[in-house]
């Protein structure tokens, strides 16, 4: 997990990228690199918290995970899934399985039928909270 903002947490967050390295960029064909990164940023926070201006790319199962949080804003969030998705599934990568996560156990409640590309922004169990505009897509490149 990049990022983790828990239950005790606050703060104003401004121009953060969160981000997976997952193809070369210094090839000049930008040949693809499988790395998975299961978990983008999880929000938990109770307190204010803004979160102005920041992108979550290329993690395999979420790239935002709002859970139990409340008195929050966010705005002009931005997302990217893997390079690599959807083939492999998302949870591929993860076969070996992974460690013990309340957060793996929400996104397979949420969506019984096996995950096959992240969630770009969830929300569960949560109050007072506020979005402003967003960009808020996935981008599948050709």
């Amino acid at each position: 997990m990049m990022l983790h903002m828990t239950e005790k947490s606050s703060g104003y967050f401004e121009n953060l990228w969160v981000w997976v390295a997952d193809h070369e960029i210094g090839d000049k064909d930008q040949i693809q690199i499988n790395i998975s990164t299961a978990r983008g940023g999880l929000i938990e926070s109770q307190d204010t918290t803004w979160l102005w201006g920041i992108a979550s790319e290329h993690f395999v199962l979420y790239q935002y995970q709002i859970s139990g949080a409340c008195n929050l804003v966010m705005g002009l969030i931005q997302t990217e899934e893997s390079y690599f998705q959807s083939s492999p599934k998302a949870l591929a990568p993860f076969e070996g399985g992974l460690s013990p996560s309340r957060t793996i156990q929400h996104s397979q409640t949420a969506h019984p039928a096996p995950i096959s590309v992240p969630w770009p922004g969830r929300c569960a169990s949560s109050t007072r909270q506020m979005s402003m505009p967003s960009v808020l897509a996935t981008a599948r490149p050709a």
